[in-house]
């Protein structure tokens, strides 16, 4: 996997905050479209949110449909979404702090986004995405330490077990696989 889909399996651990964040600035007592366009500090944040949350959609369309060719034999399978909602709870919480009238805030915002992405990529955390578990993926691991993303349940993967089947995946990084029927 390359390190530009691995950003953009980051960008897309973000998808909800971008629309968070652009929600939380909206003008909402005196919304007026043409003073957002007029100032440009509001425009280019929006527009920033906006092509971000279209991105984050990529490496769905990709896993939804790439192919699933290597096969592995997976034991004593087990859920690991409890690391998501840690990740949510850690990193996105401060980045809802931006303040559109402080400038700093928003380079300190982008410096802290920007370092997390680098640290993502660079520790190949790829199976946390808060963005699968909305879209009904689940985050496993087994025995080995692979970790799996499925949308199969747990009972799926006893099942497998039993019968000694292997898994078909599509390897996204370093002991992590996607695993689609």
């Amino acid at each position: 996997m390359t390190n530009l889909f691995k950003m953009f399996l980051f960008i897309s651990s973000y998808s909800p905050l971008y629309l968070i964040v652009a929600l939380s600035i909206l003008p909402y007592k005196n919304f007026d479209i043409n003073s957002i366009i007029q100032d440009k500090v509001d425009l280019t944040v929006y527009i920033i949110l906006i092509v971000l949350f279209i991105l984050s959609f990529l490496p769905l369309v990709y896993i939804n449909k790439c192919e699933c060719n290597d096969d592995i034999v997976s034991k004593r399978v087990s859920r690991k979404n409890e690391e998501t909602l840690s990740y949510l709870v850690t990193y996105i919480v401060p980045l809802l702090a931006i303040k559109m009238e402080e400038i700093s805030t928003l380079i300190t915002n982008a410096i802290l986004f920007t370092l997390i992405g680098f640290l993502y990529v660079k520790s190949n955390m790829l199976h946390i995405n808060i963005t699968f578990l909305l879209f009904g993926w689940n985050i496993y691991e087994d025995e080995l330490g692979r970790i799996i993303i499925s949308k199969e349940n747990p009972d799926y993967f006893i099942r497998m077990e039993r019968g000694n089947k292997e898994l078909a995946v599509k390897q996204l990084g370093i002991n992590i696989y996607l695993h689609r029927k």
